[in-house]
């Protein structure tokens, strides 16, 4: 697997799959306003990783809590 850094919290993915074809994917990867370093899957193409960069760098800049509809304290005798 090779990792690249793209641009600034863009990184490409290279990996060989089982039948020895090349993939690649994009993620992105930055550290949110609370000081917690995140990472989310961007897609398989620059174009469409752009733009999600675009919206998480954004979201960011709102304060939005991405750790919001994560569920917490939960115990298996509430969950059933």
């Amino acid at each position: 697997m090779e990792e690249k850094r793209i641009e600034k919290h863009l990184y490409e993915r290279k990996h060989q799959t089982a039948t020895g074809e090349w993939s690649r994917s994009y993620y992105i990867r930055l550290k949110d306003w609370k000081g917690v370093r995140r990472v989310w899957p961007a897609g398989s193409t620059l174009k469409t990783a752009r733009a999600k960069r675009a919206e998480y760098e954004h979201r960011n800049a709102l304060k939005e809590d991405f750790d919001k509809a994560k569920v917490k304290g939960i115990t298996l005798a509430r969950w059933g």
